[in-house]
């Protein structure tokens, strides 16, 4: 049977990724949500558990993301099920052990040359000691996005510290970085608001990008 019969990732991450993509998801058993474009996040992990100790694990991933930048959210999202599952819920999300088991599912995407070149080098750097999101290293979210017709509109992150943006047709100012959001002051009213890093946003003609490569 042909692999777009059976793998829900055909056509959503690197091809070299797409097996050890299935291999995870046969493992852990969780609900695979690909879902729509979703302005303010990638992907989300989602754990329930029913009156009747039925527990159930959901990991959704928007697929309009290139497929580089599928695969490093939908591992970054077994990774919080991987470290619940280990630890329990009583874990910083993204704390030491939601950052060991990323670097562990990391491994083969890097020793296996998953991966294009230009992600290779920043995604390694990352894995050192990933962050809460790709969003916070601007060089491994550029690699991502190298294929991606901007038009104007970029993730919040690649914004530069005060510099102004459009969201939602409204003027802020990026004022600060506070781990997974910035915090935002709207230009006409002065009013500060936390904004998604991974939310896009609309820049002025030659508005610079953020420098920032660590």
């Amino acid at each position: 049977m042909p692999k777009s019969l059976t793998s829900p990732f055909h056509n959503f991450v690197p091809k070299a990724a797409e097996d050890y993509c299935v291999s995870l998801w046969r493992q852990y058993g969780f609900r695979l949500k690909v879902s729509k474009h979703r302005r303010s996040k990638w992907g989300d992990y989602r754990y329930r558990r029913s009156a009747n100790g039925t527990e159930r694990h959901q990991i959704s991933v928007n697929r309009t993301l290139p497929a580089e930048a599928f695969l490093l959210t939908y591992l970054h999202e077994v990774a919080h099920l991987m470290a619940f599952q280990q630890h329990g819920f009583h874990i910083r999300p993204h704390g030491a052990e939601w950052k060991s088991c990323f670097r562990q599912l990391l491994q083969p995407v890097l020793t296996q040359l998953m991966v294009s070149e230009e992600v290779q080098l920043p995604l390694q750097r990352y894995a050192q000691n990933p962050k809460a999101t790709v969003h916070a290293d601007a060089a491994l979210l550029r690699a991502l996005l190298r294929d991606k017709p901007m038009d104007g509109n970029i993730p919040l992150s690649l914004v530069a510290e005060q510099k102004e943006f459009v969201f939602q047709g409204k003027k802020f100012l990026k004022e600060k970085v506070r781990r997974t959001r910035a915090l935002c002051r709207e230009v006409a009213s002065g009013k500060r608001y936390t904004i998604a890093l991974s939310a896009y946003v609309t820049t002025a003609p030659g508005m610079p990008a953020t420098t920032d490569d660590a």
